[in-house]
């Protein structure tokens, strides 16, 4: 009795993940009923500000609401909005809650890492919760962040005995040490530099997309948008005058 319904907003489990972009996210908000005794009117509702790296939408969220063991039903029980980066659900007609006080409200739903998320070096993502019996006056809790990762990847091609870099090189990147699917497919930045290419990008047809990696004058590949994990790159062509790399690399990026 009398416990404020503050928020634990995780991701995957954890106070913060990494994804690569394009990658759906999982975001967890856990809440409480609050005690409602006395009261014949209550207003309970999560607002979540995602950074710009997070695209989301009403139509993408894939979102549940959970009282207690009871899953809500959409436009019935709750309603959603989404304006700019911010997303608000709103439990209708609460006060049928007032016996469930101290039970658990879970809050879940999805966004995609997108473009800007290369640059911003994490996306901190803050949910919160406001109640009270007075819709114009709601109290809030206290708010509870989580960080999205994103990491880059340079390659630096050279040669045999490393005193000499080297141009033209092309290579794949797959994602996992499996190399039978599809290689990644980048944004070319210019200049040998990449970035993941989302859905977006594949159907926008003013962006230079490719899958192959071309090492510039300066022997360096940077690619950007990355997840933790393993990565498999593959030589598909050796600069003039040298031969290809005969295996496979396997790269492991790590993330604590």
């Amino acid at each position: 009795k009398g416990k404020k319904p503050d928020v634990d907003k995780t991701v995957n489990g954890n106070d913060w993940t990494s994804a690569q972009v394009g990658d759906t996210i999982r975001f967890k908000v856990e809440s409480m009923v609050p005690n409602m005794t006395g009261y014949t009117e209550y207003h309970f509702q999560l607002k979540d500000t995602m950074s710009s790296g997070l695209t989301v939408s009403a139509n993408t969220l894939k979102e549940t609401v959970m009282i207690g063991d009871k899953k809500l039903n959409k436009d019935t029980d709750y309603e959603v909005t989404v304006s700019q980066q911010t997303i608000t659900i709103k439990i209708k007609d609460f006060i049928k809650y007032q016996a469930q006080a101290n039970e658990a409200i879970v809050f879940e739903y999805d966004a995609v890492l997108n473009e800007n998320a290369v640059t911003a070096g994490k996306e901190t993502n803050t949910a919160n919760v406001e109640y009270g019996n007075d819709p114009d006056h709601l109290t809030q809790g206290t708010p509870d962040k989580v960080i999205v990762r994103t990491h880059n990847l340079t390659i630096t091609k050279k040669n045999g005995d490393g005193t000499e870099t080297l141009a033209g090189a092309e290579f794949k990147l797959y994602r996992g040490t499996d190399t039978n699917g599809d290689p990644i497919e980048f944004v070319d930045l210019g200049n040998g530099e990449y970035r993941v290419a989302t859905d977006t990008d594949k159907a926008d047809n003013q962006l230079t997309k490719t899958s192959t990696l071309v090492s510039p004058t300066n022997g360096k590949i940077i690619v950007k948008g990355l997840d933790d994990g393993k990565y498999t790159l593959v030589e598909t062509k050796a600069p003039d005058g040298y031969n290809i790399l005969k295996d496979p690399t396997t790269i492991t990026i790590g993330a604590s």
